[in-house]
């Protein structure tokens, strides 16, 4: 992202979630650890978005989305299409570095 090049940097998180989904795929029946969310992944891919992947051992997906408005259209269609028991979500950024204080204990 220190890039400026959020279609590389995409594609970096996507490689390194293929790798590890590949790795673990005989422990977790595949890829990803839920067959729906692999489904849901392979469509975002074919929409063209890159930085898809599972958080840890899943079954929580994602996909890094350069725009709001791509990203609610997005999520409007995958709710339409999956619907329950899957739910989708649209998440911003923190976009801040790290804040470190000092916490006092109560007296």
């Amino acid at each position: 992202m220190a890039e400026h090049d959020f279609d590389a940097f995409g594609a970096g998180i996507t490689a390194i979630q293929e790798a590890v989904g590949d790795y673990f795929a005989p422990y977790q029946g595949g890829r990803y650890s839920s067959p729906r969310v692999g489904e849901v992944l392979r469509w975002v891919q074919n929409e063209g978005l890159r930085g898809v992947g599972q958080s840890s051992w899943g079954p929580t997906g994602f996909a890094l989305i350069d725009s709001a408005s791509r990203a609610h259209g997005l999520w409007q269609r995958a709710t339409q299409r999956w619907g329950a028991p899957l739910s989708f979500s649209v998440c911003g950024g923190r976009n801040s570095g790290a804040e470190i204080g000092v916490r006092r204990k109560a007296a």
